[in-house]
């Protein structure tokens, strides 16, 4: 059982949580509760944090620097034979530009994981996909990518005492393109959004996909 928790809870550190007229690089740290439940040969789990990120992002050929903070959550899932786990996690951020303009970023990531070093909580490195968009006061932004991360993690006592409870802490860091604006400027359509999505969305629950879309096309994040 400790296998597929520490196995986890990688993988939420690394689901947070940036084709092509720019790119986008940044990094970021996150830190989580994460709460599981155990089902014969898979495991649930349910998480929510805060988290920070910092970056820069190419806009009409200008690099601009950006910092902001915000809140995460999601859910996943683990085999607990073979530790392989996906997690899907939904975030919103808030902050500024290095210029003192006001940015917004949100938007969700998938990531998936096999790797754990189970000796010391050190939950080695792995990898994942997100989508994101940078609202600004003139302009919407749609990012695209890949994300690397690390994490580690305290067994902590549970609220609910048929569940396992941890608290842990991440870094990561983001690469990927900014969506040129012919295609961005269809994306207030669910339908050219979806097309845009970097995953299967047929590997998404239902219901936290549809919160996904919700949260793209309109700024809200309500945890249920």
């Amino acid at each position: 059982m400790q296998k597929i928790v520490i196995a986890m809870l990688f993988i939420l550190l690394l689901s947070l949580p940036v084709l092509s007229q720019g790119t986008i690089n940044a990094e970021g740290s996150l830190t989580a509760t994460t709460v599981l439940w155990f089902y014969e040969t898979e495991a649930i789990l349910k998480f929510s944090g805060d988290l920070t990120l910092t970056g820069s992002i190419e806009l009409s050929g200008e690099i601009v620097s950006f910092s902001a903070t915000g809140a995460s959550f999601g859910s996943g899932i683990s085999n607990t034979k073979t530790l392989a786990t996906t997690a899907w996690t939904l975030v919103k951020a808030s902050g500024t530009t290095e210029g003192g303009v006001p940015i917004f970023i949100r938007g969700g990531t998938t990531a998936i994981s096999s790797e754990t070093d189970l000796t010391t909580l050190s939950l080695g490195s792995g990898t994942g996909l997100f989508f994101l968009v940078f609202e600004l006061p003139d302009r919407l932004v749609y990012v695209r990518g890949d994300a690397e991360g690390t994490g580690s993690g305290t067994f902590v006592p549970p609220e609910d005492p048929l569940t396992m409870q941890i608290e842990g802490t991440g870094t990561f860091v983001f690469q990927g393109e900014v969506l040129a604006e012919e295609v961005a400027s269809e994306l207030d359509f669910k339908e050219a959004l979806l097309l845009q999505l970097p995953w299967d969305l047929s590997t998404w629950p239902e219901e936290l996909l549809a919160q996904l879309v919700d949260l793209i096309l309109n700024p809200t994040l309500k945890e249920e």
